[in-house]
C-alpha cells in the first residue's frame, strides 16, 4: 500500500493521488475507459485486503466471475497433467514434459485476452500431446 508520506514526497504538499481502472463488471456493460476514483478510493482498497482471506472461499466476491472459474478448472486441469505426466516420465520423455509444464506460461492478461491466450494454450497442449502420441490423452478423448 502507498504511504501517505510517499504520496506527498511524489506529488508535492496537497498532492493528491487518484487510481484509475476499469472494473471487470464494468467492463461487461460496454464501458471501454477506465475511471478515475479520488482518495477516497483508497478506503476500498483497505477493505479488500483485508478480504483476502475469503479468496477462494464460497463468500469470495470475485470467485463467481466466469474467469475466476476457468482459473479454478486450468488448475485442476495441470495437476492431472503433471501427475500424468510424471508418471511416464523417462529420459525419452523428458523434453516433452518440460514442454508440457511450460505451457500454462501462455496464460496471461485479463478477460478476453486470457480466454484468448487460454484458448491458445488449450490447442498448444493438444498439438504436444497428440504429436508424442500421448496414450492418456487418447484414450481421454475417445471416451
Amino acid at each position: 500500500m502507498v504511504s501517505d508520506a510517499y504520496v506527498e514526497a511524489s506529488l508535492g504538499r496537497g498532492g493528491t493521488a487518484s487510481y484509475n481502472l476499469l472494473p471487470p463488471s464494468l467492463a461487461r456493460f460496454g464501458l471501454k475507459r477506465k475511471i478515475r476514483l479520488g482518495p477516497w478510493f483508497r478506503t476500498v482498497f483497505t477493505v479488500l485486503h483485508a478480504s483476502r482471506r475469503l479468496r477462494g472461499t464460497w463468500l469470495d466476491p470475485f470467485g463467481r466471475h466466469p474467469i475466476r472459474r476457468v482459473e479454478r478448472e486450468l488448475i485442476a486441469e495441470f495437476t492431472a497433467l503433471v501427475t500424468a505426466t510424471s508418471a511416464d516420465l523417462d529420459l525419452d520423455s523428458y523434453d516433452r514434459a518440460v514442454e508440457l509444464a511450460a505451457a500454462p506460461d501462455l496464460i496471461r492478461g485479463f478477460d478476453h485476452i486470457k480466454e484468448r491466450n487460454i484458448a491458445l494454450y488449450r490447442s498448444r497442449l493438444a498439438d504436444l500431446r497428440l504429436r508424442e502420441g500421448d496414450r492418456a490423452f487418447t484414450r481421454e478423448a475417445s471416451s
